[in-house]
């Protein structure tokens, strides 16, 4: 039987790795930064753990805002999955590597785990925390 229903892991997947920013290649950047904003709800809730700190972005234009500072903060910056396990029906973990080079430096990596939960096919909300959590359902504790 046919369903229209998206697979919600190969969302993730799919969303990591059409996004790959690269300084000064401005259409490349803005169709990668398009693709993955088209997998967003327009009132998405992007937030962002590091070092004691949660920063929160709201809105698919606040985090269109990120990317594109990205792509010109960082001579280039991708990200690369280990794994992708779904949680429930509508959420999906996610864990991996983002690699971003400053310009005219070594890269830099950075181990994230990310939780993405979803209504009617797109993200309504995504949570990003520092290291690669092995086990699923810990990593949705960790939220």
């Amino acid at each position: 039987m046919y369903s229209s229903e998206p697979d919600l892991a190969e969302v993730v997947r799919e969303a990591y790795g059409d996004l790959r920013l690269q300084h000064g290649a401005d259409e490349a950047n803005r169709i990668a930064v398009g693709n993955f904003l088209a997998r967003l709800e327009p009132s998405l809730v992007y937030a962002v753990a590091g070092e004691g700190t949660v920063r929160v972005h709201r809105g698919r234009d606040e985090v269109e805002t990120l990317l594109e500072d990205a792509a010109q903060d960082w001579q280039s910056c991708e990200f690369r999955l280990d794994w992708v396990e779904t949680l429930e029906e509508d959420r999906i973990v996610a864990a991996g590597t983002c690699e971003a080079r400053p310009p005219g430096g070594e890269p830099e990596r950075f181990e994230f785990t990310a939780v993405w939960t979803f209504r009617e096919g797109k993200a309504e909300r995504i949570y990003t925390f520092p290291g690669r959590e092995r086990t699923p359902g810990k990593a949705a504790t960790l939220l």
